[in-house]
């Protein structure tokens, strides 16, 4: 993998392959750069897909306290290096769409986003922080298993469905990704759409949910477009938040190459 240095000294690793414009995908929790690659199998026959692993994960590094900020910048660090003059197209799914609106919103140049099921999960716009506190206690801890136990836990899944999980061959690199969910969780603002910073994006934007998603998903699509001028909303009938490759790269490919 190839390196760029992001604005902290931290080193974010890359990879691109494929033909045609550039493409880069943003990932989610417990996701690396090795979480793309059937989709970009998919998609580098009509894209020159750049996949990369977001601090603290993969090959990355992870320089100093953690902001949104940084994430942005290390996304942007990409862009530079990627070297198009009006900027690549980007699809996130879940926290990687967050990133990406977060760096659009900061002026960095993009030719479309496309973002899936960004966990704005306030229904009622009241910010809560009750899940992140729990994980970062457990990561103050010392006790990763607990941090991604309360990790999931909150994001809804059932006691009985962690506890399957935790006892299987996974579940190691699972925990292993345990440092950076209080990451997604601080990216996600309490659940609420950071509205103050989205309106500034310029960027083509399209905004997905699954239709077997939980209500939360398309409220947050329908929450973020009011707010980004110009942004669409669609729903992707049979998915749910672990979206199946095949009709994203469908998706990719009608909106971003028409």
């Amino acid at each position: 993998m190839d390196r760029v240095t992001s604005a902290d000294g931290t080193e974010i690793a890359w990879q691109a392959r494929g033909t045609g414009p550039a493409l880069v995908i943003v990932v989610g929790a417990f996701c690396d750069s090795s979480s793309t690659r059937e989709l970009a199998d998919l998609l580098d026959s009509d894209f020159t897909v750049y996949e990369y692993d977001r601090r603290g994960r993969g090959k990355s590094g992870d320089v100093g306290s953690y902001s949104t900020e940084k994430e942005a910048q290390d996304l942007a660090a990409l862009v530079s290096a990627v070297g198009e003059e009006d900027g690549p197209f980007v699809y996130g799914h879940s926290s990687g769409g967050i990133v990406a609106m977060e760096a659009a919103a900061g002026g960095i140049p993009m030719r479309g986003i496309v973002a899936y099921e960004p966990p704005f999960t306030s229904l009622d716009g009241e910010r809560n922080d009750d899940v992140l506190r729990a994980v970062e206690g457990a990561l103050a801890a010392d006790d990763p298993d607990g941090a991604a136990t309360a990790f999931l836990r909150g994001s809804g899944a059932p006691a009985e469905v962690v506890e399957m999980m935790a006892r299987s061959a996974g579940w190691a690199h699972m925990r292993a990704f345990a440092p950076t969910l209080a990451y997604e969780l601080r990216l996600c603002n309490g659940g609420v759409v950071p509205a103050h910073r989205f309106t500034a994006i310029q960027t083509r934007l399209a905004v997905l949910w699954g239709g077997n998603s939980p209500a939360w998903a398309s409220a947050a699509a329908e929450a973020v477009t009011r707010v980004v001028p110009g942004s669409q909303s669609h729903e992707v009938p049979g998915q749910n938040h672990a979206v199946e490759h095949e009709p994203i790269a469908r998706i990719l490919r009608s909106t971003f190459l028409g």
